[in-house]
């Protein structure tokens, strides 16, 4: 038999519990908003700067931000690159992205594994922001995926951009299933746990008054 207070600390530990796992669901998806608006697009085009500042070619930004479209830019390089450095400068922040938000889901994942769900929730919903943000650009008729395969004389291949961002959306879809499906375990544990608890303070409490 446990002590009432003992149980008192039970149950506060499990509400803790709950409410951090509200917390981390709210603040991930709040961390989504901000990424995919905000922090991926300007890392998208500080990739771009980066590349080529550390190859020493010369260029002029024009890099803005409004309510409606977000962050957007454009990067001119004045020198002259070979195909190679054009590919690259060309597909390195949409890629840039796609590799952070592939690093941080799988951080994500090792955390649901461990039993961290908060921390899996807050990993997973900043990853969909850097992702999304990349995905959004197979959509686009002038944007960097398009202007890559304009550069390769591969233009007749632009239609099937949309295709893989759908593509890419079913697979977040489809991740996203899955993450809930373990939120939704997550949450119920905790609910049980705290039915079981409340019903043993309960049965206690009536005990030690009928004593």
């Amino acid at each position: 038999m446990y002590p009432v207070t003992y149980i008192e600390r039970e149950l506060k530990h499990i509400k803790n519990k709950r409410n951090v796992y509200y917390f981390s669901n709210i603040l991930g998806l709040g961390l989504l908003a901000i990424i995919f608006i905000v922090i991926a697009p300007y890392l998208h085009e500080f990739l771009h700067i980066y590349f080529l500042r550390i190859n020493n070619v010369h260029f002029y930004t024009d890099i803005k931000f409004d309510p409606y479209d977000g962050v957007y830019g454009k990067i001119t390089a004045v020198s002259d690159l070979n195909i190679i450095d054009s590919i690259i400068l060309m597909l390195i922040g949409a890629v840039g992205n796609i590799i952070i938000g592939l690093s941080i889901l799988i951080l994500g994942f090792i955390a649901m594994k461990e039993g961290m769900l908060p921390e899996s929730n807050f990993f997973t919903y900043i990853s969909y922001g850097f992702l999304l943000d990349s995905i959004t650009y197979l959509f686009q008729s002038r944007g960097d995926f398009v202007n890559t395969l304009s550069m390769l004389d591969l233009c007749e291949f632009s239609v099937l951009l949309p295709i893989l961002g759908i593509i890419a959306i079913f697979l977040l879809l489809f991740h996203l299933n899955f993450h809930l499906e373990h939120n939704i375990k997550y949450i119920n544990d905790i609910e049980r746990e705290l039915r079981r608890i409340e019903k043993y303070k309960f049965r206690k409490i009536v005990g030690i008054q009928h004593d």
